[in-house]
């Protein structure tokens, strides 16, 4: 691996793991802005989540008897900690990566950034091991493009991205990406998702547009629309526009693993039904619904999904999108510097 190969990684992880940082810090507040009694901090976050939860029918959740088990444990004299550890427990019954509850750490960094968020884990279960360092040693002279797309050859034909997140300051890089695809004649496109975390869901609406040559519904949305649980608006078709370079006559091979969450699952979800597209790898993490954050009494900030997804099929991704060809990379693969998946993706 050359100099500027592993500077262009450092760079690329850097960045990466600054985004993730980040990312939480616009959303909690102080958690001493009021008195708010815990019974009515704990009775306000169950009836938010009660009047704006989107799975509850697809998970089978029964949120009342759910209210039941966990109200025995709060009393107004619960202690501040007790009471977040209660509520916590209570939204990950949803199992929904994209549910919280959140407030600002007792002890925080200089920059603020240190939150206390206790999300429900999706991973959990899941053997997961990806390397980037290892994935280019299998590129031809790879190219950091912008901040969070990695991209290059396999070969002569087989044009590489690997993309770390859906970012609309990003999005534009992709027309460079296929032009140079096209001009290189790629008879094999690999999009590697892994690890991505998600970010800006039009945007994979928008990259499926360079792989249709007319308008194609890729999916739908449906919005929670009252207070009820079954209140949800008509679908809303969600619908690809071909973009040029078209490449859709090209294979498609979008390697994917459970930390492929939120929009990249919604990507895959778009993408798997079209004729030219396998999607390589382990199911992906889910996450098919958009949340919406609600600051309670306290100051705290709970947040659940309140739409949610499902591909021009009609199947929900909330609980993952399979892949065409499974296949797990070991950690011993990791340690010797092997990528079956993508291996697989390559052959394939």
């Amino acid at each position: 691996m050359t100099q500027n190969t592993k500077n262009i990684i450092r760079r690329f992880l850097a960045f990466f793991c600054c985004a993730i940082t980040i990312s939480f810090s616009g959303c909690l507040v102080d958690s001493t802005v009021s008195n708010a009694s815990p019974t009515i901090v704990f009775t306000t976050t169950w009836q938010y989540i009660s009047e704006t939860y989107s799975f509850f029918e697809l998970k089978k959740i029964d949120w009342d008897a759910i209210k039941q088990r966990y109200e025995t444990k709060v009393n107004n004299s619960i202690s501040s900690d007790s009471l977040f550890t209660v509520c916590a427990a209570m939204v990950r019954e949803l199992r929904d990566g994209h549910c919280y509850i959140g407030r600002k750490a007792a002890s925080s960094s200089a920059a603020g950034r240190m939150f206390d968020v206790k999300p429900f884990d999706f991973e959990q279960g899941y053997e997961i091991h990806f390397s980037l360092p290892n994935v280019v040693k299998y590129i031809v002279n790879p190219q950091q493009k912008g901040r969070v797309l990695l991209t290059g050859m396999v070969g002569d034909s087989i044009g590489y991205v690997y993309y770390a997140g859906f970012y609309d300051n990003e999005s534009g890089l992709w027309q460079n990406v296929m032009d140079d695809f096209k001009q290189k004649g790629v008879r094999k496109i690999i999009l590697d998702i892994r690890n991505n975390g998600g970010g800006e869901p039009r945007i994979a609406t928008d990259l499926c547009g360079y792989f249709v040559n007319t308008p194609t519904v890729v999916g739908s949305m449906t919005q929670k629309s009252g207070k009820g649980r079954n209140d949800f608006s008509p679908k809303l078709s969600l619908t690809a526009l071909p973009r040029s370079p078209y490449l859709g006559n090209v294979r498609v091979n979008i390697v994917i693993n459970r930390s492929s969450f939120s929009a990249s699952s919604y990507l895959a979800g778009m993408m798997a039904n079209l004729p030219n597209v396998q999607l390589i790898g382990q199911i992906t993490g889910g996450g098919g619904g958009g949340e919406l954050p609600f600051e309670l009494p306290n100051g705290w900030v709970v947040s659940v999904s309140c739409n949610y997804f499902t591909d021009s099929k009609g199947k929900h991704i909330e609980n993952g999108v399979e892949p065409t060809i499974p296949i797990n990379n070991t950690a011993e693969d990791v340690r010797q510097g092997r990528d079956r998946m993508l291996e697989t993706a390559i052959a394939r």
